[in-house]
């Protein structure tokens, strides 16, 4: 006999313990599954913590759980294999433990990158993709959309921390920098919840990217709803993502919220199968009592020893009558989840491989083929990591080496529909079998944005691009995405958005006005105008036969520019006034000499700016005309 294991009396667990039993039914009524075998199953709560977790585990294991419901059991039967746990940190403790038995584990929702693990956890596998695939497809979207600054939101277990430890070596080597990382505690202690809000609140990070479970986000929402916090762009991993209880706590705060959501399917049957459990159903169940009392909102009445009811609630009007039906709910199942569909499937397939094994061929000595009665953890285990099957909606599934599924992801956007309630529409998907050129898609006319962004892309960065004709120089003690615009010098140019340093121009080039081109520098020769001055500063280069003259004229500028002369004929080389005149005089020493080629007793002036420290000197003759260089 299979026996199963779910988690946790809430309303999404409920789901998933609601599927699985579908599962288990589905198959039983298959003649083509397991036709001489029927299925069954335990299931337990965990109470969301690693302690109750691992005792409920023990107790279905060992048959030493107490209460054996809804199958025609004498007693608890052994159980081979577990179908869970749903987080992370309980599967660690749960395989760890019972992995040294050989007992397998297949998870519909524990997606730590570090149950990838084989050495570590070999008899664990899972149905639902390593969070290594969905970091790398956040980093992905945040890059795509240019939000360089963001803040982190992490849960305090094994699933934030390792969720937020590989984002972080994605984000590696790009142009996104982190403004702060905030860890939600696991007391949620409100000091601490308010205080994350407000530093939240007080970021310029407009994107806030979350690695946190269900349980710790529907905390720091309930928070920010009552802070009111509006002008944040949230992205949301699976855990949260699809969740009816987290979106209707706020459209004006949540709105527009992106998430990688597990692919949907539409099971065929599932959907009015959930929405007709009616609580005749299944009366005596101690779980489903708690979860129809927080459903509808209701109370039970405490049963005597006579069967009598005697109520515990002071309101009569708060007692559950029993008529009420999931389908008044159908909000909060829209999300089916379809890793606990395949999970049953896998182990069914698994042990459908085992009952066709050959005598003397199969995998086990001397070609001896699988115990069925009872069915031996180890040796499912063997035919679990080989299974290969396709689902009854046509999907293949197999698991690798690492027991991990082909990582698939839907990109959900939060749109408020017209009634007011929150919609969940898929804007993209992340496939990673599709390899790294097609493997994210996002239609963008699709998306609603949030933080009252509404069509508009949100805007988060640390500092606004810098134009061409600058460069970016990192703020001191700041990350890379916080940076000054810097002009580029005179003689150097830009010509892209966001450069990190300026190209100087080539010879006989320099850069225009707004420092984002190279133009050539057009040189002619003219007339000496009767401005020049009779006494000058002189400096001898008796080497070079260089004589460097200061020639000033009176008005608001002080032109710079070089003379030479060549027996009696005179020229000046005139340059504007700039940081790279030295060059700009040197291309208009070239041009001259065209004037004096052939002369090889040419004695050169070059002017400088009036009050230099050379000393003074006469000129002897007066310039005859002189060369511009603009």
């Amino acid at each position: 006999m299979f026996c199963s294991f779910l988690v946790s009396a809430d309303l999404r667990s409920f789901r998933w313990l609601q599927t699985m039993i579908f599962t288990v039914e589905e198959i039983n009524r298959d003649p083509a599954l397991l036709p001489n075998l029927t299925l069954g199953y335990l299931a337990a709560d965990t109470c969301l913590t690693e302690r109750s977790t691992l005792s409920a585990a023990l107790s279905l294991v060992t048959g030493q759980e107490e209460i054996v419901s809804w199958e025609q059991c004498a007693e608890a039967p052994t159980v081979p294999v577990i179908i869970g746990d749903a987080r992370s940190s309980a599967s660690i403790v749960v395989a760890e433990t019972l992995g040294v038995f050989g007992l397998p584990m297949v998870s519909y929702f524990a997606s730590c990158a570090c149950l990838s693990d084989h050495t570590r956890y070999p008899t664990f596998l899972r149905t639902v993709p390593s969070d290594a695939f969905q970091a790398k497809a956040m980093a992905r979207l945040l890059r795509l959309m240019g939000w360089s600054w963001v803040g982190v939101i992490s849960g305090d277990d094994a699933y934030g921390k390792s969720g937020v430890q590989i984002l972080l070596q994605e984000l590696e080597g790009s142009d996104v920098c982190v403004d702060y990382i905030e860890v939600i505690p696991k007391s949620f202690a409100l000091n601490k919840i308010r205080r994350i809000v407000e530093r939240i609140q007080s970021s310029e990070a407009r994107v806030v990217v979350t690695f946190a479970i269900s349980p710790d986000m529907e905390v720091l929402l309930k928070e920010v709803v009552k802070q009111n916090v509006t002008d944040r762009q949230w992205i949301a991993t699976e855990a949260w993502s699809t969740s009816s209880q987290h979106s209707a706590l706020s459209g004006t705060c949540l709105a527009g919220t992106l998430g990688f959501a597990l692919r949907k399917v539409d099971i065929k049957g599932l959907g009015s199968y959930l929405a007709q459990l009616g609580f005749d159903m299944y009366r005596k169940e101690p779980l489903i009592q708690n979860v129809w009392e927080e459903l509808f909102g209701c109370r039970f009445g405490e049963e005597t020893q006579s069967g009598s009811l005697r109520s515990v609630i002071t309101k009569i009007s708060d007692l559950c009558p029993g008529l009420e039906k999931v389908d008044e709910q159908e909000a909060i199942y829209s999300d089916i989840n379809y890793n606990v569909y395949k999970a049953v499937y896998a182990i069914a397939n698994a042990i459908q491989n085992m009952l066709t094994c050959e005598p003397g061929k199969g995998p086990f000595g001397n070609g001896a083929c699988p115990e069925i009665k009872p069915i031996r953890p180890k040796q499912l285990l063997y035919y679990l990591k080989a299974v290969k099957f396709t689902t009854p909606v046509g999907e293949p599934v197999y698991f690798d080496e690492n027991g991990d599924p082909s990582a698939s992801y839907d990109i959900i956007n939060w749109h408020m529909g017209a009634e007011g309630k929150m919609e969940f529409v898929q804007v993209g998907q992340f496939d990673a079998a599709r390899g790294p050129e097609q493997d994210f898609q996002l239609d963008l006319g699709k998306v609603v944005w949030g933080g009252g962004w509404d069509d508009e892309v949100p805007v988060s960065v640390c500092s606004e691009s810098c134009p061409p004709g600058t460069r970016k120089a990192v703020q001191k003690g700041k990350p890379v995405c916080c940076y000054d615009c810097i002009p580029c010098a005179t003689g150097e140019i830009s010509n892209a958005t966001d450069s990190t340093e300026c190209t100087r121009c080539p010879e006989r080039f320099w850069s225009n006005a707004d420092r984002t081109e190279c133009v050539p520098m057009l040189c002619k020769r003219g007339k000496m105008p009767n401005y020049l001055p009779k006494r000058a500063p002189i400096e001898q280069l008796d080497n070079l036969k260089f004589v460097f003259t200061c020639l000033t004229v009176t008005g608001p500028a002080v032109p710079l520019g070089m003379s030479f002369m060549s027996n009696r004929n005179w020229f000046v080389c005139v340059t504007p006034s700039s940081d790279d005149y030295g060059k700009r005089s040197a291309v208009c020493f070239s041009e001259a000499l065209r004037e004096l080629r052939g002369d090889g007793k040419a004695k050169f002036h070059l002017a400088g700016t009036a009050g230099s420290a050379a000393r003074q000197t006469s000129m002897k003759a007066k310039p005859q005309g002189f060369v511009a260089c603009t």
